[in-house]
């Protein structure tokens, strides 16, 4: 696991050498204030194919910040019952019938208090942007799959090897965007959230970059620590 993880940081490393428009790294910690000046702007020249309720209005917006290719898409938020905090995926409609450029993208945030999984109110602002960067991340590579690329895809992440890799990658991504303390909040007070069952904290830990990791993750690209 040490070798597949040192690989990981390495290809992130070039990966994010080589992007455009490089960004410094998040705060350790970001203000609602700061967020609310990035949202307003943001909001006031892309808001129009977003459809964001306002309780997560700050978080959404400062977390797309990091993400300048998904800012023209069409993304909304809708609770739904959910066995994890937050899910995202393309509708089934636009991925089917519309062109990727036209394609509808939705971030489901779950609403059932009774499942194992914390929901997003339980969590801090600063993780709450960590857990939206994560979702979005998912958007990077779902808005340049095709149809068939998007469905085998979703048949592939039923087997655990596979779900592993994909959602270890996207914490990956999550974090050279500059979210790093921000992805590791959402994930250190998942762990130590006493409400949350053993069973469901180890499951994310297998799945999931674990604080641990994500630190080191950090420290391989070079944020102050």
């Amino acid at each position: 696991m040490k070798a597949q993880f040192l690989a990981i940081s390495l290809c992130m490393l070039l990966f994010y050498s080589q992007s455009e428009g490089k960004q410094g790294n998040a705060p350790m910690n970001v203000s609602k204030t700061e967020a609310g000046f990035m949202a307003d702007s943001l909001e006031r020249v892309y808001g129009s194919n977003k459809q964001v309720p306002a309780k997560y209005r700050l978080a959404f917006y400062y977390a797309l910040s990091r993400y300048p290719e998904l800012i023209s898409l069409r993304i909304s938020i809708r609770e739904k019952k959910l066995n994890s905090t937050m899910a995202a995926r393309p509708t089934v409609i636009s991925s089917l019938f519309r062109s990727k450029s036209k394609r509808r993208y939705v971030i489901y945030v779950n609403s059932d208090s009774s499942h194992a999984s914390p929901q997003f109110h339980e969590f801090t602002f600063n993780a709450q942007i960590g857990v939206l960067g994560h979702e979005l991340a998912h958007l990077l590579k779902y808005r340049v799959q095709k149809a068939g690329s998007l469905l085998g895809d979703a048949f592939r992440y039923k087997k655990e090897n596979f779900k592993m890799k994909y959602e270890r990658y996207t914490d990956s991504i999550t974090v050279v965007r500059g979210l790093g303390w921000q992805c590791y909040d959402f994930a250190t007070q998942l762990q130590n959230n006493a409400g949350v069952p053993e069973a469901y904290k180890k499951k994310k830990e297998k799945f999931y970059f674990s604080p641990r990791e994500i630190y080191a993750l950090m420290s391989d690209l070079g944020y102050e620590l």
